[in-house]
């Protein structure tokens, strides 16, 4: 049974509990359709269409106090056309979108029934104060900010026009029967006014609430295209420099070796030097040609992605077969400086990447390990699972990069090191496997110390990734 009897409590506390919120929420909806759509509405327009409903209410109460204390029948008449005059303006505000002129209209109408009213109902013995001072929040509530001081002007001295009036001509002024029926009609009058100010100060402060938030969202709308803007315009400046880094190479870096071979030819050909120097001579333009070629691919490379748009299509693959092929590749060069290769890749290990753009990244390490490691050096070759990822590595032995550098190596700020058989470099090949290991899911970085080696690792996705 007490069980039963708490169950019981612990519901009519629940309903209790929700039970203004219920009719906060009802109150709400009540006042939104009265006022209309917030979308379609101006804030003066929805207030005004509240107001003319709470007029009319108003109105009504007031025809019911004037029966009960008798007050003259030609008041009602004048209220009934009022309420009339209102509920026509209202419909014009709230379904014909013509708001200006029924504001107009209903300040207009408003004085001629307070004025036939303030004589009818005992001046200013009576409650129509008390309605003028409720009209008066309305005005400034509705009115256009341009014309408010005008329309409260015009108030001010339409109810000091009725007192100077009633001073001078106290006859025109219908007074109370009674002091009871002047009690009920003040205290009756007072609480529709108090009620009808309540709601239209409530009506207000939603309709405040909602333009609040909407502001809000409209700032952080405003906040949010800012940043794009922004972000799209460091794209374009990033764009700038790819474009002014781009020539740079292709001025500087292409045309010197290919200088150098037209200027050998020429003198092979002018019989100005023989065989054996030309073989000599030759040897170093060869390695110059020779790094021409691989950045020609990465220029080639580079220059799809960014005018083209590469797609990236992933498919699984498998890091030992990528390094026979590239340790095949790369074995004369290795050879040439006496460097040591260790592979330590084991054959069950896979990404899922596009196969093209990795192994650019790929044979850029590989490159830049040998470039920058000393005769008889060290490479060595890891790639292990890291959770959801892959992480590839390629660790040397050599030159090292300073912590200056290390920030620089993949931005478009353009610096260049000569490897340690003095190699030339642009550093492009790093901001081109900087963009396609990103391309694929993946991040990369690098771990050095001036002097003692580099470490640059990447990470790429093990499952199969939309990209």
């Amino acid at each position: 049974m007490s069980a039963v009897l708490g169950k019981r409590n612990n519901y009519i506390a629940t309903i209790d509990l929700f039970r203004p919120l219920m009719l906060r929420k009802l109150f709400s909806q009540s006042l939104s359709l009265i006022a209309g759509d917030n979308n379609r509405f101006s804030l003066e327009n929805r207030i005004f269409n509240i107001t003319c409903i709470v007029t009319i209410l108003l109105a009504f109460g007031g025809i019911i106090l004037n029966g009960v204390n008798g007050i003259d029948w030609r008041l009602n008449i004048i209220v009934v056309i009022v309420e009339t005059g209102i509920l026509i303006l209202y419909y014009l505000s709230r379904f014909k979108y013509k708001f200006q002129s029924t504001v107009v209209a209903f300040i207009l109408l408003c004085y001629i029934s307070l004025g036939i009213g303030w004589f009818l109902n005992s001046g200013s013995e009576g409650p129509v104060i008390y309605i003028i001072t409720f009209f008066l929040i309305v005005f400034i509530s509705i009115i256009n900010i341009k014309y408010r001081a005008f329309w409260i002007f015009t108030c001010v001295v339409f109810t000091l026009s009725l007192y100077t009036i009633e001073y001078f001509h106290p006859e025109w002024v219908d007074t109370y029967k009674s002091r009871e029926n002047r009690f009920i009609d003040i205290i009756g009058t007072f609480i529709l006014v108090m009620v009808s100010i309540l709601t239209v100060v409530l009506s207000i402060r939603n309709n405040y609430e909602y333009e609040r938030k909407k502001a809000e969202r409209h700032k952080e709308e405003i906040t949010l295209q800012n940043e794009l803007i922004s972000k799209q315009y460091k794209n374009l400046e990033n764009q700038d420099l790819i474009k002014i880094k781009v020539f740079s190479i292709i001025s500087h870096d292409l045309r010197g070796p290919l200088t150098s071979l037209q200027g050998l030819l020429n003198l092979f050909n002018e019989k100005l030097i023989g065989a054996e120097e030309f073989t000599e001579l030759s040897s170093e333009i060869t390695e110059r040609v020779r790094h021409n070629l691989q950045l020609l691919d990465n220029l080639l490379y580079w220059s799809n992605s960014q005018m083209l748009g590469l797609k990236v299509e992933a498919s699984e693959i498998i890091f030992s077969n990528l390094m026979d092929e590239f340790l095949y590749l790369l074995r004369p060069e290795a050879e040439s400086k006496h460097i040591i290769i260790e592979n330590n890749v084991k054959t069950d290990i896979s990404a899922f990447a596009d196969i093209n753009m990795i192994k650019v990244v790929v044979r850029n390490l590989l490159s830049n390990a040998i470039k920058f490691t000393r005769p008889f050096g060290k490479i060595k070759i890891s790639c292990r699972n890291d959770g959801e990822a892959v992480v590839f590595s390629v660790e040397d032995n050599g030159v090292g990069i300073s912590n200056e550098n290390q920030t620089k190596l993949f931005s478009m700020d353009h610096f260049s090191t000569k490897g340690t058989a003095n190699e030339i470099g642009t550093g492009l090949g790093l901001i081109l496997c900087k963009d396609f290991i990103e391309r694929n899911g993946g991040k990369i970085w690098t771990i050095s110390e001036l002097g003692k080696g580099s470490t640059f690792s990447f990470s790429l996705p093990r499952a199969k990734a939309h990209f």
